[in-house]
């Protein structure tokens, strides 16, 4: 399902460039105050069977879980799936399941040309990242 009539704002202030993390990954071309927004972006909601055939597609790396039966899974436009994992990010995602938006806001200072991370358990700050693997 694919959320029509979305005014998508293009992040003009974020490139995609090589992770030191692991392949491709989300740098900040301008610095981010915490609180600021990085991206919103529209999702494309997938049912249970969809997922199931993600496995074998190169899309299964990139996808986010949903707490949502009837769409478990979403797929974020935008630079959202790039966004690598670390313990404890400088960012962090919000989805709105019923706009069908993801917005990603920066929760730390990043300075330009830094990489953006997030946490993909859910913004847990352990620094030992022990929470519930998906």
């Amino acid at each position: 399902m694919f959320f029509k009539k979305q005014h998508i704002e293009k992040a003009l202030a974020i490139k995609a460039g090589p992770s030191k993390i692991h392949g491709t990954g989300v740098f900040a071309k301008a610095s981010f105050s915490p609180g600021a927004i990085i991206e919103k972006v529209p999702l494309i909601l997938l049912d249970a069977t969809e997922r199931s055939r993600l496995q074998y597609t190169p899309l299964f790396d990139h996808y986010f879980l949903l707490d949502h039966a009837q769409t478990p899974v979403a797929l974020a436009l935008g630079m959202a799936s790039l966004y690598k994992h670390a313990a404890i990010p400088n960012a962090a995602y919000t989805i709105l399941l019923k706009k069908g938006l993801l917005v990603v806001k920066a929760i730390a200072l990043i300075n330009q040309d830094e990489e953006i991370t997030i946490n993909y358990h859910g913004n847990t700050g352990n620094k030992n990242d022990e929470a519930t693997l998906y």
